[in-house]
């Protein structure tokens, strides 16, 4: 792992665990938003420390007291209301509350995450990629056969590169967006989210392609493998022994691929691995290949649930595209113009389900990296 010089891992009593440089947990301290017991540590190898037997935060502790006991009574603060109700998204985000274990807190993490996603930049950057990814396709089913008849397969090949980039860039900035929201407990700006964005953003597409290209590749042996035990001449097997074994290859081969298409909703969490972590491309997938074998039971649930309610925020944006879609003719010179209009609808009606995704996965990555694990 790649450490700044200054930077901190701070966790509250709640058992939640932040990230910030020092010179912020400093301010946080002198201006009393760091609650009494909260430990600090360099790395995730070092013991906790609490804030008074840290050198680097004693002097503002000290100063933080000073100014606490000289400052009149009257000059107090009213004492802040009970915390609300548990199951609430503001208790979940309440810094002095325990978290919540089971489905329960799984549900309260997520909800948490659908409060933070829509908000004015996250909604623009998921809306632009969206739209400007629906734009390529549009193009490309008016113009591939136009420009090249027979080079068409290559047009889109090329527009499906086009639109993975940018769906990854959409990806990386709203993961930096939604991390610095977290760990700094204010809202994002536009120069620290896009501080480093191209590298990230180029790390994360060459990931997601090593581990899905691994899949395919797996997938498609899987496959292949039975089809060759039946066609092949090379051992002296006769033809029942080699269809019987044929089809238990088949079947077995069949239980190993459902077995690994969740992997494609787990590289969702690469991206908050490599903008928390900022590690290089091979830490990141030794550390998310560790994260998903120690945590998998809890990341399918996560991500099972997570897909479910992105699909359920989508409903209103999806719903009316789809009625216009019921109406549309199927033959004729409008089919083009109105076909270029439906990808357009339905690319942007995409946006809130991939913004959600995005989000949701900062806030299972951070559960289960470091909460999940610390209560363990």
């Amino acid at each position: 792992m790649i450490q700044a010089v200054d930077a901190w891992y701070v966790r509250l009593p709640s058992g939640r665990v932040l990230r910030a440089k020092g010179k912020l947990v400093r301010r946080y301290l002198k201006a009393g938003k760091l609650p009494k017991g909260t430990h600090v540590r360099r790395s995730p190898d070092e013991e906790w420390l609490a804030l008074e037997w840290t050198q680097e935060f004693a002097d503002a502790l000290k100063a933080m007291a000073k100014a606490k006991s000289e400052t009149p009574l009257r000059s107090l603060p009213p004492a802040p209301p009970k915390a609300q109700r548990p199951g609430s998204v503001a208790a979940h985000l309440d810094p002095v509350r325990l978290p919540t274990i089971g489905i329960s807190g799984i549900a309260q993490e997520l909800l948490a995450a659908l409060d933070n996603t829509f908000t004015r930049s996250k909604m623009l950057v998921a809306g632009a990629a969206c739209l400007a990814g629906g734009v390529v396709v549009a193009l490309l089913q008016n113009g591939a056969r136009a420009f090249a008849e027979e080079g068409s397969t290559w047009w889109w090949l090329a527009g499906a590169i086009l639109v993975a980039l940018l769906g990854f860039g959409a990806c990386a900035l709203i993961t930096r967006m939604t991390y610095i929201e977290v760990s700094r407990l204010r809202p994002s700006r536009w120069h620290e989210a896009r501080a480093g964005i191209a590298a990230q953003t180029l790390r994360l597409a060459l990931a997601v392609v090593l581990v899905a290209g691994t899949m395919l590749l797996t997938v498609a042996l899987l496959r292949w493998f039975p089809r060759w035990l039946l066609e092949t001449e090379a051992m002296n097997w006769s033809p029942a022994t080699r269809e019987n074994l044929a089809g238990m290859t088949a079947a077995v081969a069949l239980v190993f691929e459902v077995a690994l298409w969740p992997i494609v909703a787990f590289t969702l969490l690469l991206a908050p691995l490599l903008a928390v972590e900022e590690c290089s491309l091979a830490g990141a997938l030794v550390a998310w290949w560790r994260l998903i074998h120690r945590h998998s039971s809890r990341a399918f649930a996560y991500q099972a649930l997570a897909i479910a309610v992105g699909a359920v925020i989508s409903l209103p944006f999806v719903l009316p595209v789809y009625a216009v879609w019921l109406g549309t003719p199927a033959e004729g010179p409008l089919v083009a113009p109105v076909q270029s209009a439906l990808t357009l609808l339905i690319s942007v009606a995409a946006a809130p389900f991939c913004a959600y995704l995005f989000v949701a996965n900062v806030f299972i990555y951070l559960n289960l990296r470091y909460e999940y694990s610390l209560r363990r």
